[in-house]
């Protein structure tokens, strides 16, 4: 090769590599096998942390084991994982995903949600998997789950559990009370508590609740002349399914 051709060529050749490489290298600092979930909806001020460093969350942000997310007054945040499962926080919620472990047809094999503080909800995928488990917790309770709608406030050592749908067991943080819970029903854990109780959903905190946290639905695409409606589930299923297994009715949020 001439001498001169072959220096006008390795620059040309240089830039190739460096173009490859470019396009080899990840669109964000997650590996595509470490995502667990991405954000699918927030409104107002949210953040999240990924090795304890603070940042304005995006839509679609993708997240994985030990990030931390969490959102500020007015604010709200659905998280999707991986299985369809989802998160949703209220105002001035935090959250971590401690474990979110999962098979290759992406079922969940471990999975430890933490509500830190404020009101979530909680739709989970149903698990077929015998041996796998899905948890979430407050500082005052444990909740095993096998697939349902769980709604949970989470304020300093006192938490308050109710079922929208499925059934879950629940556990006191450092107590011995546990309770399996039903669709409808209610129970407020403290911390070390041994004697656990169940009562239908209160009106005054349904309503609360569903105010803060918001609709499953909301921020979806919709349908041409459908309108957002905050009464969907759980309060329309609610209504319905705690009257007729529990002769008390709750409220419908307006």
């Amino acid at each position: 090769m001439n001498l001169s051709i072959a220096r006008t060529a390795m620059p040309n050749l240089q830039q190739l590599i460096l173009i490859t490489l470019l396009f080899l290298l990840p669109t964000s600092s997650y590996a595509k096998g470490d995502v667990v979930g991405h954000i699918e909806y927030l409104k107002g001020d949210v953040a999240y942390a990924h090795h304890d460093t603070w940042q304005k969350a995006a839509l679609q942000q993708p997240l994985q084991e030990g990030d931390h997310v969490r959102t500020g007054e007015t604010s709200r945040l659905r998280v999707r994982f991986v299985d369809g499962s989802t998160m949703q926080l209220g105002e001035k919620a935090e959250a971590i995903i401690q474990r979110y472990k999962t098979a290759d047809d992406m079922s969940v094999l471990d999975s430890l949600l933490e509500l830190v503080q404020g009101r979530a909800r909680f739709i989970v995928e149903k698990i077929n998997r015998k041996e796998a488990t899905y948890h979430i917790e407050s500082r005052a309770v444990l909740i095993g789950v096998r697939g349902t709608d769980i709604l949970l406030q989470s304020q300093s050592d006192t938490a308050d559990v109710a079922l929208a749908e499925g059934s879950i067991d629940i556990h006191s943080q450092k107590g011995s009370g546990s309770l399996r819970m039903q669709v409808g029903e209610y129970s407020q854990v403290s911390m070390g508590q041994d004697h656990l109780q169940r009562s239908a959903i209160p009106d005054p905190w349904l309503t609360a609740f569903m105010r803060d946290v918001g609709s499953s639905q909301e921020g979806k695409k919709k349908k041409k002349g459908q309108q957002e409606d905050d009464s969907t589930p759980p309060a329309n299923m609610l209504q319905q399914q705690t009257q007729n297994r529990t002769a008390f009715p709750t409220v419908i949020p307006r």
